[in-house]
């Protein structure tokens, strides 16, 4: 799958500047008339993740 950097770069300033650390990112694969994506995670402790808007892939 293929992303925008620009796209990238703004979903992660903004889960830093929430003031989360670390973030658990996972690549989805297309399905049907869906475009694949990757999901983001913030994680706020060791049972709680703060989801955040996917990016979509501009490429498969």
């Amino acid at each position: 799958m293929i992303f925008k950097i620009s796209e990238l770069i703004e979903r992660l300033t903004e889960i830093t500047n929430d003031g989360y650390k670390t973030v658990e990112i996972d690549l989805i694969e297309a399905e049907d008339d869906l475009p694949g994506c990757m999901t983001f995670g913030a994680i706020k402790n060791e049972s709680l993740t703060i989801d955040y808007d996917e990016v979509e892939a501009i490429e498969d």
